[in-house]
């Protein structure tokens, strides 16, 4: 039986046309065999998503109250209800989560990464200093560095991020390669998955409402069953839901209120035969297709000696497109690399479901919440505490109760004065239960006072290295946060090399490498000058080796002299790119360096030895005598 992936063909075998003319029996027969294999795809895809849903709907629930925890909404509708009963209490909200989602964003913002690629097979340093580059420009294209700032964010707020990888076409005939930030609760993912970096998956899937109007938009070739009251049935055509009956809860795929539907990508892996050539000096394989072929003509004849060819079945990796019972496409991926575009982050993940750091700060902010609008509730009502007043020889109680609160004011009374009643002294246990909920969130988030920068209960003055300390001590309990996105940023690497490798074109490149050649953050400038009239080739090799993609992360929490030092290190190096540094310039870096006192005085000592024999013989080579020398600047006692 054919295996239908056009759109085209899609739509017309999911409508109910029949065929006519000669053969039509066995056509319509094979049509009708078709439609229910794509029925029970479809069910298959549906049952998938239903299943996650069911699975991860308490972290769903628990993540989306962490967003509004977030976002000040903190107040539980029955306590909200509750307070609002006639004597109606105030409620009142002290965000103490927010500052902490805030502190850890700022941290990462610090943690300056980054990334490196290393040359494996066909590969050198110039080539992998050029794909370097290339991977910077699409950073810096997609604003890559605040996609992955909106991404943290939405780990430490729910435990679950996610980064999407896309071409686009829009501008671009070759394609742009697309880094986006994805919402965590419109992915559905394998519920059987344990691996923290999501390569285990069996698939993946991302749901977006639409209107009918936008479904015909992006589908024109289903427009004709894209109807109000038959998309919106459960029931399209062959696409009976009798296939899973009751089993699937319908609002995850409909809004019949908005009438809306979901559109799901549904990315999954299918084993498949599939011709291979096998590097057997490397092991690395290579699938045979259009562009392995235009590769192995352009190989010398020793790689192409190297390579043997199989049929052997291999992991693929497919994407199909759903709309309630409608099957849109189901294709190979349009990407060369074997990954989901969709790559999970993950926060606090021990046995279940991953957290973020909200989820355990929730009780002791309602704690707070609640203290302290019960210690206000207190306070206003025993503000009027009320009267002692004798029933008949005393003020009248009208009088009273309408201006016994007023400034100034005079009651007059018959025999006995009233006596107000002593108001209940403010509770203590109300104001040792807020403190201890602000201490429990301290505790328990490690975000303590240095590292937001406030001074503690009790402070005094100490040294910056203390506070420093303090700060690093802060800092260490929540590395784990940041360790565990190290995990995807290293799949979403080897996802963008193998993308670029794939539609940059060798001008392109070219164009880019110079433009960033002459950037002042650029490392390009040095390999640029030295090899331009060979770039062709570098940026050949870039275009075709393989490659690995390394990762790394500066610690967070530095001090203005770690920056300075750290800056003067990086304009030490380059100039290094070029001759000889300057003695002043090391002179400066020193300053800034935490080294032992004796350390930096030997260092100083022996840059100023050097220094003095370099500008000795510099002075025999041109005849002056040695004695007429004079000294380098900057070499002083500083």
């Amino acid at each position: 039986m054919p295996i239908y992936t056009n759109p085209s063909q899609l739509a017309s075998l999911q409508s109910n046309r029949k065929f006519s003319g000669e053969n039509q029996g066995e056509q319509n027969a094979a049509a009708s065999d078709a439609k229910r294999d794509l029925a029970n795809f479809i069910a298959k895809i549906k049952l998938d998503i239903d299943a996650c849903w069911k699975i991860t709907e308490p972290w769903r629930l628990a993540a989306d109250e962490s967003y509004r925890f977030v976002e000040n909404d903190q107040w539980d509708s029955k306590d909200a209800a509750f307070m609002s009963t006639p004597p109606a209490r105030p409620m009142l909200t002290f965000n103490d989560i927010l500052p902490v989602i805030r502190i850890l964003s700022g941290i990462e913002r610090q943690k300056a990464e980054s990334f490196k690629v290393k040359p494996r097979e066909g590969g050198d340093n110039d080539s992998a200093q050029v794909l370097t580059e290339l991977m910077g420009y699409v950073d810096d294209d997609n604003l890559g560095y605040y996609q992955r700032i909106r991404k943290s964010n939405d780990v430490n707020i729910t435990g679950r991020g996610y980064i999407k990888t896309d071409i686009s076409y829009d501008e671009n005939v070759n394609g742009d390669i697309i880094l986006k930030r994805r919402n965590p609760l419109t992915i559905f993912n394998d519920p059987m998955a344990d691996e923290w970096d999501g390569t285990d998956r069996k698939w993946v899937a991302e749901g977006e409402w639409v209107t009918e109007d936008e479904a015909k938009e992006l589908w024109p070739e289903f427009e004709d069953q894209i109807k109000i009251g038959d998309w919106l049935s459960n029931n399209s055509g062959m696409m009976s839901s009798e296939l899973v009956g009751d089993r699937i809860n319908s609002k995850i795929f409909l809004d019949a209120a908005t009438k809306r539907v979901r559109i799901f990508d549904y990315w999954y892996k299918k084993v498949e035969p599939v011709m291979l050539a096998i590097n057997m000096e490397t092991g690395d394989t290579k699938a045979v297709d259009e562009n392995f072929t235009e590769e192995y003509k352009m190989m010398p004849p020793d790689m192409q000696q190297a390579l043997k060819f199989t049929r052997r079945k291999v992991t693929t990796i497919r994407v199909a497109t759903i709309m309630n019972w409608i099957l849109m496409r189901d294709d190979l991926s349009p990407f060369p690399h074997r990954y989901f575009p969709i790559t999970p982050y993950i926060g606090l993940q021990y046995n279940n479901e991953p957290w973020g750091i909200v989820q355990y700060l929730k009780d002791p902010q309602r704690l707070a919440n609640k203290g302290v609008s019960q210690a206000l509730n207190h306070l206003n009502r025993s503000a009027n505490s009320g009267w002692l007043n004798h029933s008949t020889r005393g003020a009248s109680s009208t009088v009273l109760e309408k201006f016994g609160s007023v400034p100034g004011i005079v009651i007059n009374y018959q025999e006995e004065p009233p006596r107000q009643i002593d108001p209940t002294p403010l509770s203590q246990g109300h104001v040792g239960m807020i403190q201890f909920a602000k201490d429990q969130i301290r505790s328990t988030s490690l975000v303590n006072a240095e590292i937001q920068g406030i001074a503690a209960e009790g402070y005094k003055a100490v040294s910056g290295k203390a506070i420093q300390a303090r700060q690093q001590g802060g800092l260490v309990g929540n590395e784990d946060l940041f360790d565990n996105q190290l995990l995807g940023d290293k799949v979403v690497g080897m996802q963008l090399i193998a993308m670029i490798q794939q539609i940059f074109t060798p001008s392109r490149v070219e164009r880019i490498v110079a433009d960033r050649a002459g950037a002042p953050t650029s490392n390009m400038a040095a390999l640029y000058s030295k090899r331009k009239n060979e770039m062709p080739v570098i940026i050949d090799r870039a275009l075709k080796g393989e490659y690995d993609y390394i990762i790394d992360r500066a610690g967070g929490g530095l001090s203005a002299r770690e920056q300075m030092a750290d800056r003067l290190e990086r304009i030490t190096e380059k100039w290094a790119q070029y001759g000889q540094v300057p003695v002043s310039l090391i002179m400066a870096t020193l300053k800034y360096l935490d080294l032992p006192s004796a350390d930096i005085e030997a260092i100083k000592q022996e840059v100023m030895i050097q220094a003095q024999q370099a500008q000795m013989m510099q002075a025999m080579q041109a005849g002056v005598p040695p004695n007429g020398a004079v000294p380098p600047q900057g070499l002083g006692n500083e």
